[in-house]
């Protein structure tokens, strides 16, 4: 009788920690997977963010894109048909700079591209009206970067996507910049683009 119950105790402590292995096994390769996810994360974030300086630096300098045949003769510029100047900061009233925040975006100074407060009363406005209120909440990050990008559809996707290139612009430009790349992007009148000539 003594040698079963010793079998029996010895078998369950052995399926006991059988099961504690594969708990631990499970565990390890859950983690290890995640580690890999965030590595990846990390990977796409850095490379996005480079290839959205690289336009929002294009856009706000005013280089135009230039096509070219096999023997490197320019066929076309892209981009010429757009009437604008740059403005400086130091150019743009104080006044100027004020009102946009003022009417634009109370909070630009506090956030990082993206208004919490504010794109969740829009989430919630949206959510309450079945999606036929419009999304709004848009900080001025936002607007510049919907401005660079060109991209104005009306759906959430985009509207996500808005959001993350808010906050990767953020990674890169200190908010001087950004407001300034906004008041040289934003359409003044027809065909007129940026403060300095709707002035």
């Amino acid at each position: 009788m003594g040698k079963r119950r010793k079998n029996r105790s010895t078998k369950l402590n052995n399926k006991e920690e059988e099961i504690k292995v594969k708990k631990t096994g499970k565990f390890r390769k859950f983690f290890k997977l995640l580690f890999i996810l965030i590595i990846i994360a990390i990977i796409v974030f850095i490379f996005q963010t480079f290839k959205m300086k690289k336009l929002v630096l294009n856009i706000i300098n005013f280089e135009n894109s230039t096509v070219l045949d096999i023997d490197g003769n320019v066929i076309a510029t892209l981009g010429v048909e757009r009437n604008q100047e740059k403005a400086t900061m130091e150019e743009i009233p104080n006044n100027l700079k004020n009102a946009y925040i003022a009417i634009e975006d109370k909070r630009y100074e506090k956030h990082h591209g993206v208004d919490v407060k504010r794109t969740g009363g829009a989430i919630l406005n949206y959510v309450k009206t079945f999606g036929k209120a419009s999304f709004g909440g848009s900080t001025i990050t936002q607007q510049f970067v919907k401005n660079v990008s060109g991209d104005n559809e009306s759906n959430i996707s985009r509207k996500v996507q808005e959001w993350f290139r808010a906050w990767q612009v953020e990674f890169f430009m200190d908010k001087d910049e950004i407001l300034e790349g906004y008041f040289n992007v934003i359409y003044v009148g027809p065909n007129v683009y940026g403060v300095k000539l709707g002035a």
